[in-house]
């Protein structure tokens, strides 16, 4: 059919249809408003309804490629509504065009509108990035429908100083904190969209967020005060590409060290007041076409060696050192070649990785979760899977495992051959997870229903049984010759070695080495003052003379 709207390319098309015919809101190539266009006889015919010199400026606010919904007063066709980063508003049938509310920048009725329904010739709700309000003056006044949950994490965390006080970054709702607690007394901490967020394991006053682009900030106020934002980007390239939902994190066996990526890793020691030094080189494929998409999404510390560490990227290529930087070399046998969503470093095995992968925009909806030795050939391990994509995996002891998928969080205690669901989690997509490991409590960063919180304990349902697992599709033997009592414990804890050993760490469930006993090749019991670890799950890992390696989880009340 030929373009019935001009010979020049368009963007999305809207449609409303009314009493006077079908309406069609046409987006032009700079993502901005074209016209709006009627037709009165099934299409055979167009007429632009908005004079040239009265079309709103920057109506869609360069989002044309996002924003394109266009609604009719059915009480009133001459009513009509355009929905953007504002709300634009004609009352003579397109003509002239007025505001139907506050600048989107003050927040009285929050940015990005995205549906509008009349219930009356004055009334309407309208929906948006920050929720839902109402009007029953067309739009004079607005009334803030509160305590929705639905605000879309991307990321979640947890303050080690603060049990049960969770943070998250929400897609146009910047940085929030609160308890699981007190559901309504959140408060929002920086702005923008938000993501990555990290509170120092070891130090209660220094924190990192951020917002789009990889925008990073800290701050060193104290746990119970408002949070002041310094600039964290000292040193990183200004003209490097980089995603919008950019990695952050701390190196596991040191906190001081923080990582990041562009379409190459950063690193700074000595954090936060350090300088950012590039340690790679571009790791992505480097070509046209979508050149500006291909960044580093994903990057992850070993917490048993300093020197390795790992990047994926958005257009699937994985990448390890183990020597700081100095040298990377890829490691992709047995990958799909698709968005690396999230590599982990085994926390329990030195030896061990983890990587998940989205096929999502190449409409592949695979639920590709992989382990595999540090420089190996990758394993899947998704197991019975429903066929949805993964978003993180989060491993919680040796096979104990949890991961956010875009059908909810799902668990397996077996190494990955049978996985469960978590909870009472509807079919909704969760794209972060994270241990609270004081409060013992599983953290889910939903991008439909706000934050949700379980008990731990629930990840592992009695319906899973373990199963052998010197199966042949396990990546690592688990030896069966460790016994830790009591467990939980309160100041002291026995352990039972029943093989020659060489030694033993005790290690938090953020990565922190608390005590290390070496022995010569001896089998005995052992005794742990464990008065001043942390509370919650703890790790012994243990060094077999024969090369093997055990972790056991411990719970320290």
């Amino acid at each position: 059919m030929e373009n019935p709207w001009g010979p020049d390319e368009r963007g999305r098309i809207g449609l409303a249809v009314s009493n006077s015919g079908v309406h069609a809101l046409v987006v032009g190539q700079n993502s901005q408003l074209d016209n709006i266009y009627r037709t009165q006889d099934g299409g055979n015919s167009w007429e632009a309804l908005i004079p040239t010199e009265n079309i709103p400026e920057n109506a869609l606010g360069g989002f044309g490629w996002y924003f394109s919904k266009i609604r009719i007063n059915p009480f009133n066709d001459q009513d009509i509504t355009i929905l953007g980063v504002n709300l634009w508003n004609s009352m003579d049938g397109g003509t002239n065009w007025s505001l139907m509310g506050p600048e989107w920048w003050s927040y009285e009725v929050h940015a990005d509108k995205h549906d509008l329904q009349w219930i009356g010739p004055e009334s309407c709700v309208l929906a948006t990035d920050g929720g839902l309000y109402r009007t029953d003056d067309h739009g004079l006044s607005w009334e803030d429908i509160e305590d929705i949950p639905v605000s879309q994490f991307y990321r979640v965390t947890w303050n080690p100083h603060n049990p049960g006080v969770y943070t998250g970054g929400a897609q146009d709702n910047g940085t929030t904190t609160g308890s699981y607690l007190t559901p309504n007394e959140w408060t929002r901490d920086l702005g923008g969209d938000g993501f990555a967020c990290i509170f120092h394991p070891e130090n209660p006053f220094l924190r990192y967020a951020g917002y789009q682009w990889g925008n990073w900030r800290y701050s060193m106020t104290g746990p119970d005060e408002e949070p002041i934002w310094n600039d964290f980007l000292n040193g990183i390239d200004p003209e490097d590409r980089v995603w919008w939902d950019a990695p952050l994190a701390y190196h596991p066996a040191n906190p001081d060290v923080m990582l990041t990526g562009t379409h190459r890793v950063y690193r700074m020691n000595d954090a936060p007041q350090n300088f950012w030094q590039a340690i790679s080189p571009d790791l992505t494929e480097n070509v046209e076409p979508g050149l500006s998409y291909r960044c580093i999404s994903a990057v992850a510390g070993s917490r048993f060696d300093e020197n390795k560490m790992a990047a994926g990227t958005t257009d699937g290529r994985l990448w390890i050192t183990e020597d700081g930087g100095d040298n990377w070399t890829p490691m992709e046998t047995g990958l799909p070649g698709q968005f690396v969503t999230d590599v982990e470093f085994d926390p329990h095995f030195p030896d061990s990785m983890f990587c998940t992968v989205s096929g999502y925009r190449n409409a592949d909806y695979e639920p590709y979760i992989f382990r595999a030795a540090i420089g190996g050939i990758w394993q899947s391990v998704q197991g019975n899977l429903p066929v949805h994509p993964v978003n993180q995996i989060l491993p919680l002891a040796d096979s104990i495992w949890a991961v956010a998928t875009d059908a909810g969080v799902f668990a397996t205690n077996n190494w990955g051959n049978a996985w469960q669901p978590v909870g009472n989690l509807p079919v909704i997509p969760v794209y972060d997870l994270a241990a609270d490991t004081i409060t013992d409590r599983l953290v889910a960063g939903t991008f439909a229903r706000s934050i949700l919180s379980f008990p731990l304990d629930s990840i592992v349902p009695e319906s899973l049984n373990p199963i052998d697992t010197t199966a042949q599709n396990t990546v690592q033997l688990r030896p069966t010759s460790l016994r830790a009592f009591p467990n939980p414990c309160t100041d002291q804890l026995n352990l039972d070695i029943e093989m020659p050993w060489n030694e033993c760490r005790v290690v938090t469930s953020d990565g922190r080495i608390i005590e290390v006993l070496k022995q010569n090749g001896q089998t005995e019991r052992v005794t742990f003052d464990a008065s001043n670890w942390p509370q919650g799950i703890n790790f012994l890992h243990l060094q077999y003379t024969s090369g093997q390696e055990e972790t056991l989880r411990v719970v320290k009340q």
